[in-house]
């Protein structure tokens, strides 16, 4: 029980303190002037703060070979490139700090000069504080801020600092494209140095093997299919011409051969051999002969002596002779017109469709050609177009038919000799082509090995110049000052208020340093007090019960000195206390938020301060009435 009564509780404590009341003012408020009068004397601080963008340079990453220059590594060392304290030194160098340190005779700065310039950068480095605002795989921002007693300072230095930032990393970066230029430019001239001695192999290689390199076999097969159709066509034009020739002198010898010369016998067309493979129908190329079978118009007809033909018919001028005129078919001229389109369409749809054997449109193109060949072997050669009476023979007509006829004879001979000779040259193609044909496969991938080279070297040079072009031109950005990854945001601004000591950290430190103040006052002042006040103090002190109590006998000069005290000092120090209150937080107010011309005019006259905004506010609110 006597713990219980022991124990104090906020009740008791709010008790100590309304019976002590006026100490506990007084202390407080003492101690809150001292408080703010102390801070008074602090140094105050300004801070100025830039604000940078740094992002990440893709098209630089993409193009140079920087290794630790990566957007990783910038972001990691941004604080020590930005704040190291070189980049310090710079700026107190720049904005004149080290002015007044001792220099030698060569303007250098001695050894306690350079000992006070690392002083100073130390200093300095202790009041920057670098902090990423915004982090993400593209994009930092970034805060630098100072913290300086001198204004003027705490802005500059920071923009300098970032200043002097950007340069360097505008520095890094040139001189990282130009290198980098350099050496795309080498190895651009290295694979040009290399692609005219491919190209160079190439061109001998083609010069050795000239007309032998067709892309696939099937295109030598082709060019042979194109010379067997020559062949064939040759072969028929010399058939038609030998038929002309022994048509010619049968005319001549009906003509009673009148002084008809020697004629050299007819050339026969030369046996392809056996053993040359079998060709299928081709495109008539280009390559072909442009000697093309004997004329077969009607304007050339043939004369047949006078011997009819079954189904002619028989009626005929009496007592002149008559004779039948014969003409090449030009029913099977058109289906070997037709023939021809056939095999060019199936030759097109095997060499250039790809389409197999069992193709329905392979398939149709064959049986159709198949029918027409059959068509052609049942049409006749020569057809009996008209008959026609001879006139009376006479010596002079005679003798020009003959010269007509011998005439056609040797133009007849001439286009067998031509004929023979072209297809000496189409058999030596052949065998050429035949040959060429047995050597494709290592000739062609020989080639196709050079082709691939060139065209991975020229693929090799086209990356090289293109990683030049972005180097050349990023590069010209940068000299121009048109590219940059770094973007001020917000410059650093002229300091009016002081960052530290704020206003309200100040009245809240007085305020509390205040009431413990006051409150230890008032638990002292109990604590030493041996006075008894109560019946508990009585039964404590003394020891014996306590059967009653009365007032306290006072005298008339104490009752005047406790009413002087209560009602006149009591007043006037409370007064005297609340001024010094008043004139304290309104002294650190303006010193701390109005620390330029409002400060000074109440530094220099207060009373005169106060009196001119009383003045102001009353005033003010007279207006309102």
């Amino acid at each position: 029980m006597a713990e219980t009564s022991n124990k104090k509780t906020p009740r008791d404590a709010l008790r100590l303190v309304s019976r002590r009341w006026r100490l506990f003012l007084l202390g407080a408020s003492l101690c809150a002037i001292a408080v703010m009068l102390v801070a008074h004397r602090v140094s105050r601080k300004y801070t100025g703060t830039t604000k940078f963008e740094h992002r990440r340079d893709v098209a630089a990453e993409g193009i140079l070979e920087r290794g630790s220059e990566s957007f990783e590594s910038i972001r990691l060392s941004i604080q020590n490139d930005l704040a190291s304290r070189g980049a310090v030194a710079e700026v107190a160098e720049e904005l004149g700090l080290l002015r007044k340190l001792p220099r030698d005779s060569e303007h250098r700065l001695t050894r306690s000069g350079e000992m006070a310039k690392q002083q100073i950068a130390k200093g300095l480095m202790k009041d920057i504080k670098v902090v990423f605002r915004t982090r993400s795989p593209n994009m930092d921002r970034v805060s630098v801020s100072v913290t300086h007693n001198d204004r003027k300072l705490a802005e500059q230095i920071p923009n300098v600092l970032v200043k002097n930032y950007k340069n360097y990393l505008l520095q890094v970066t040139k001189r990282s494209l130009t290198n980098s230029s350099k050496f795309l430019e080498t190895g651009v001239n290295r694979c040009e140095l290399r692609l005219a001695e491919i190209t160079n192999e190439k061109i001998r290689f083609e010069t050795k093997h000239a007309g032998m390199m067709p892309e696939t076999p099937g295109a030598l097969y082709d060019r042979l299919q194109g010379i067997d159709d020559n062949l064939d066509t040759l072969e028929k034009q010399q058939k038609a011409d030998g038929l002309k020739i022994v048509r010619l002198k049968a005319q001549l010898a009906a003509l009673g051969n009148p002084t008809i010369p020697v004629i050299a016998p007819t050339t026969q067309p030369a046996d392809r051999s056996a053993s040359q493979p079998t060709t299928q129908p081709a495109d008539r190329s280009a390559s072909q002969p442009t000697t093309q079978p004997a004329d077969r118009s009607a304007s050339q007809p043939t004369t047949q002596p006078a011997d009819r033909p079954s189904g002619q018919p028989t009626t005929q001028p009496a007592g002149q002779p008559v004779e039948w005129v014969q003409e090449l078919n030009p029913e099977k001229k058109r289906l070997e017109d037709q023939l021809w389109g056939f095999k060019e369409q199936l030759a097109n749809a095997i060499a250039l469709s790809h389409m197999t054997n069992k193709h329905p449109t392979v398939i149709t193109l064959r049986a159709k050609i198949a029918e027409l060949k059959k068509r052609i072997e049942k049409e006749p050669e020569w057809i009996m177009v008209r008959k026609t009476t001879r006139k009376p023979d006479n010596s002079i007509a005679r003798r020009l038919a003959a010269q007509m006829i011998l005439a056609d004879i040797a133009a007849a001979l001439s286009e067998l000799e031509a004929a023979a000779k072209e297809k000496e040259r189409l058999l030596k193609r052949r065998e050429t082509i035949q040959v060429l044909m047995s050597n494709f496969a290592p000739v062609r991938q020989e080639y196709v090995q050079i082709i691939e080279k060139v065209k991975k070297q020229i693929g090799e040079r086209d990356r090289w110049r293109k990683r030049l072009t972005e180097v050349q031109m990023a590069l010209d950005a940068e000299m121009k000052g048109r590219r940059t990854h770094l973007n001020v945001l917000q410059t650093a601004e002229e300091q009016i208020l002081p960052s530290s000591p704020k206003l309200l950290m100040v009245l809240g430190l007085a305020i509390i340093s205040g009431l413990g103040i006051g409150g230890l006052l008032v638990w002292g002042a109990n604590h030493w007090d041996q006075s008894v006040t109560t019946t508990d103090d009585a039964r404590k002190y003394f020891n014996i019960p306590v059967f009653g109590a009365t007032r306290e006998i006072t005298s008339s000069w104490q009752r005047t000195k406790r009413r002087a005290k209560r009602w006149i000092l009591t007043p006037i120090v409370m007064i005297i206390v609340l001024v010094g209150l008043a004139a304290s937080g309104l002294s650190i107010t303006l010193w701390l938020e109005y620390p330029e011309k409002t400060y000074e005019e109440w530094k220099a006259a207060p009373i005169s301060y106060v009196s001119d905004w009383v003045e102001d506010k009353a005033k003010e609110v007279s207006k309102l009435f």
